[in-house]
């Protein structure tokens, strides 16, 4: 074994020290995971700079495997804002057919209250918006919700 090699395997040691004592598999994790990766390629190919030079080398492996992996995570994450933005176009459509078949079944002072709940109005909105008084709007509700449940 060379000297280089004994180097090299003294640095894995370190990283792979360092790397047990992380327990989430963050950046970090990754970065080391680079290093160490590279150390054990160029060890096998006896290929492994000399001291100085293997630092330098495994630092830079360390920090492109650690930024590799926060540009996938940033990805990933756009990937899932825009999945949640734009709702499945099936699901779309059997919730509006839903929807229709509900309002057919009410009248249509009934049907302009439901919707006002389904947009999430209050109580004293949905009167304001019908004028009439809350009350009579949540018993209107009431009595909605129980011929709908039927």
């Amino acid at each position: 074994m060379a000297s280089s090699d004994g180097h090299a395997w003294a640095l894995y040691a370190h990283l792979q020290n360092q790397s047990n004592k992380i327990s989430r598999l963050n950046d970090c994790w990754w970065g080391l995971e680079c290093g160490l990766d590279y150390l054990v390629s160029a060890i096998a190919a006896n290929d492994a700079p000399r001291d100085e030079e293997l630092q330098t080398t495994v630092a830079r492996k360390i920090a492109s495997g650690a930024r590799r992996h926060r540009a996938h995570v940033a990805q990933l994450k756009e990937a899932v804002l825009i999945a949640n933005q734009h709702p499945d176009v099936v699901t779309a459509a059997e919730a509006h057919m839903e929807v229709k078949h509900i309002l057919r079944l009410v009248s249509s002072n009934d049907a302009a209250i439901a919707i006002d709940v389904g947009l999430g109005y209050s109580d004293r909105e949905i009167a304001d918006r019908r004028e009439t008084t809350a009350g009579a709007v949540r018993v209107r509700i009431s009595r909605l919700r129980k011929k709908l449940a039927a």
